[in-house]
């Protein structure tokens, strides 16, 4: 993960983190590129004090891998609607159909609840409380 991505990732997570209680965080396309390399898990670590359950998805095994999806379109290992906080930090601009990927994304997670997803110069939050009402009509046409 880039610097800048570790830094984002920090201040999201100092931010929000202490708004849910225990949520459930998947980590879309995290795996663990390089072995020296810091991951979102090393990221949320600091913050020791706060409960909640991590699970880095990705289309390979690989390190810090727990669930392989089967294909990256279509999310059927995860239950719809089931996640508090999804991250994807440096992984759809590598996903041939990434708009399929983000649709899956916006499926698994909590109506209300939030997304980030940082490329590797930007950084983009969604607040699905501010939004819901534009994008919810949308995501549940797909289902």
């Amino acid at each position: 993960m880039h610097s800048s991505a570790l830094i984002n990732l920090d201040r999201f997570f100092k931010i929000y983190l202490k708004n849910f209680n225990n949520p459930k965080i998947i980590d879309f396309g995290g795996a663990a590129s390089l072995p020296n390399k810091k991951t979102t898990l090393d990221i949320l670590k600091k913050y020791e004090n706060v409960n909640y359950n991590y699970t880095s998805i990705d289309v390979t095994e690989g390190s810090n891998v727990d669930v392989v999806l089967k294909n990256p379109y279509i999310f059927n290992e995860i239950e719809k609607e089931s996640i508090d906080i999804v991250i994807s930090t440096s992984t759809l601009e590598h996903v041939e159909f990434f708009w399929l990927s983000f649709l899956e994304i916006l499926k698994i997670l909590k109506l209300m609840d939030c997304y980030i997803l940082m490329f590797h110069q930007m950084v983009i939050f969604i607040d699905m409380k501010k939004i819901a009402g534009d994008i919810i009509p949308i995501v549940q046409k797909r289902w």
